[in-house]
Parts: C-alpha cells; sequence; structure tokens
C-alpha cells in the first residue's frame, strides 16, 4: 500500500499572494530562493527540482529522466514559462560550470532541507512546503476550472485514484 503523506500548503489565493511575496522579500541563498520560484512555476517534485542537471534543461523544456519520476516509468517533460526560463537562465550565468542547477556546497546538489528550512525562516513552518506548491495547484487551479487530466499532466500524476487522494 503506497503511503501517502501530507505537505501543509496554501490554498488561498491571498495567502498565495502572501507566499510568493514572502520568497521575493526573502535575502537568504539565491539558489534557494530559485527552487522556491522554479517549484511554484513548474510543479515538480523537491528532489526534481534539486537534483536537475543541465543535460535535462533546453530552451523551453524541461525533461526529467525516468529514473528520478517518484511514479514513472517514462520521463516527464515539463513545458518552461517565459519566468521560468529566466530563473534557468540566470542559474546558469551563475552556476553553468557546475553540474547542478541548483548546486549545494562540494558539487552536491542543493540540501533537502534547503527549501523548507528557507521557508520555516519566512514564517511558514508547517504551514507550507517546497512539495505544497503542488498541492496549492490542485486545489486553485481546479476551482479555475481547468480540466483535473491537464493538471495532472503538469504534475504527472500516473495513477489517478491513489495520487489524488493524497491531495
Amino acid at each position: 500500500v503506497p503511503r501517502t503523506r501530507h505537505h501543509p500548503a496554501r490554498t488561498e489565493p491571498t495567502e498565495v499572494g502572501a507566499l510568493l511575496r514572502a520568497i521575493d522579500a526573502y535575502t537568504g541563498s539565491y539558489v534557494t530562493i530559485a527552487a522556491l520560484r522554479l517549484a511554484a512555476l513548474t510543479l515538480l517534485r523537491s528532489s526534481e527540482i534539486r537534483l536537475a542537471v543541465w543535460d535535462e534543461i533546453s530552451d523551453d523544456i524541461w525533461v526529467v529522466p525516468a529514473e528520478r519520476i517518484k511514479v514513472g516509468a517514462a520521463a516527464h517533460t515539463v513545458p518552461l514559462s517565459r519566468q521560468a526560463q529566466a530563473i534557468i537562465s540566470d542559474l546558469r550565468a551563475k552556476n553553468g560550470d557546475d553540474r547542478f542547477v541548483l548546486p549545494g556546497r562540494h558539487s552536491r546538489p542543493l540540501s533537502e532541507n534547503g527549501p523548507n528550512t528557507a521557508l520555516a525562516a519566512m514564517g511558514y513552518k508547517g504551514l507550507h512546503t517546497i512539495h505544497g506548491f503542488r498541492t496549492t495547484a490542485v486545489t486553485l487551479l481546479g476551482e479555475l476550472g481547468f480540466p483535473r487530466n491537464v493538471v495532472d499532466l503538469q504534475l504527472d500524476h500516473k495513477e489517478e485514484n491513489q495520487v489524488r487522494a493524497a491531495y
């Protein structure tokens, strides 16, 4: 039986706006800030973002390889918005010689705890996690009338019934 885990998330539009403004105002590591912004824009899982390498990203597409996907057996292709492309372009200019898109210390990827620690420092401990952007999207896009199958494609949800229960 798959283990489901609750990831706190802001789901009211005014709360989401406040969260995004808090991220913009955060003065921590630019790599951590970029990870949080990319999570909000791409809806990828934390590990898919943190472990990204440059070969996965072209100008407007991010292809997460199958071996790094939680559920799937196939790669997950994510179209990149202009905002996400700008963040990635900035990261490439600053870290293009590093293997990882979001480098941590000592040639390693960004720490697993980095984004959630930053959210806690912003006052969101227990209220929102990096994974919570996925829950935010499911809730708000559903309320806006987006077809669930389209949202599921963006989230790379494969087993609809089991995954839906987690959100």
